[in-house]
This record gives C-alpha cells, structure tokens and sequence, in this order.
C-alpha cells in the first residue's frame, strides 16, 4: 500500500481548509467481506467522502466540491495550508444529522448516507461482537426506519442491491421474505453466498457475518 498526496478544500462557509489522504496503490490482501457488502482491508484504506467541519460545524460532501489544491508528499508544506484540518469519518448519530442538513439532493445521495448509517451500526458489531447495538427502543426505532428505506431506496434489478435488499430483511428478523429474495438470483457462481444466507436465517442470526 502507498498512500498518495493529501487533498486540500476550503469549507464554502467558513473558508477553513481541510485535507483529505488519497491512495496511490493498494491490494485486498487479508480483506474481509461481509454479510452488509462491506469489505474491510487492511491495505486498501478508505477516505471519507462526507465530512464534518472544525471550525463552522458544517457538514461538507467533499466530491461535491472543488480541490483547491494537493500537497505532495515529501513537499514542502504550503504555507496558506499549514493547518488544514485532516478530516475523518463521520461518528454514526452524525449520519442522521446528515440527512437533514441539506447536503442530500436527490435519493442517490440518500441512498450513500443511508448505506454508511446501517454500515456505521455494524461496524459496533464487527468490532466489539458482544456489545448491545442499540441504547435504547427509540434509536433501535430510528435504525429501523433506516432499514426500511434503504430496502425502497435499493434496486432490486441490480444483483447486489438484491443482496442487500435480502440482508436488510434478515437483520429486520423477516428470513422467509430474506430467503425468498435471495433465492431468486440465478447465478450458480452465487450458490455459496445462498449457502451462507440458508445457515443464518436458520439459526435465526438478524447480524451481520463474516462471508469469508
């Protein structure tokens, strides 16, 4: 893995500067794949895409916004950008802030906020496997009614988001509806992960899993 230069921004609000990392080159060698899609690798690292600012509170789609410049590294450090704030995945509660901030335009935008919410529950689960997921009844609500709108946001023309679309049932606790979704794929290249989805809804497990 090499990481590549670091991505400068200025907030459209405050004008504070932010960097981003990038990655010149990477590999998925010793990633691991999950029941969720997301795929966990320790030499391909990932950047976030929505970010909070540090100085105005605004939270900023930096795809959506103009580099303003790239600091090299081994270079030296641009003065005008010396304290740019290296910004960091979004804390899961802040995702629901998110989707009522204004910074999601269309449902494509929901569907990306909506994926990295139930992916940011998750993670608490990959991590530390035994924790509660939630704290109480009204944020297992809210968890809930993110689920449900991820299934209508999702294609279910689009294999993987059949997927996912049948995961989301199944950590809802619907596993004949999730057994019934995923069965319909019709590639013998997929058998196994039917396979893997058969033995979780049998023992009743709603979590997310290993795949591989």
């Amino acid at each position: 893995m090499q990481f590549g230069p670091n991505l400068i921004y200025q907030c459209p609000h405050c004008g504070n500067y932010l960097q981003k990392g990038s990655l010149q080159s990477g590999n998925t060698f010793g990633a691991k794949l999950y029941s969720d899609g997301k795929q966990m690798a320790p030499m391909l690292v990932r950047f976030p895409d929505i970010v909070q600012c540090n100085q105005c509170a605004h939270y900023l789609w930096l795809s959506k916004l103009k580099e303003i410049g790239i600091q090299e590294i081994n270079q030296e450090v641009n003065a005008e950008w010396a304290n740019a704030y290296p910004v960091d995945f979004l804390k899961r509660d802040a995702y629901f802030k998110v989707l009522e901030s204004g910074i999601v335009e269309n449902e494509e935008d929901e569907l990306f906020v909506r994926t990295q919410l139930w992916h940011s529950y998750n993670d608490k689960l990959r991590i530390r496997k035994r924790d509660l997921l939630f704290k109480d009844e009204q944020e297992e609500m809210k968890w809930r009614e993110n689920c449900i709108r991820l299934i209508a946001l999702l294609d279910s023309s689009d294999v993987n988001d059949t997927i996912m679309i049948a995961e989301l049932y199944r950590n809802l606790g619907d596993f004949d509806r999730c057994m019934e979704i995923i069965n319909r794929i019709e590639n013998d290249e997929l058998d196994w992960l039917k396979e893997k989805f058969s033995e979780a809804c049998e023992a009743k497990n709603r979590w997310v899993f290993e795949l591989n």
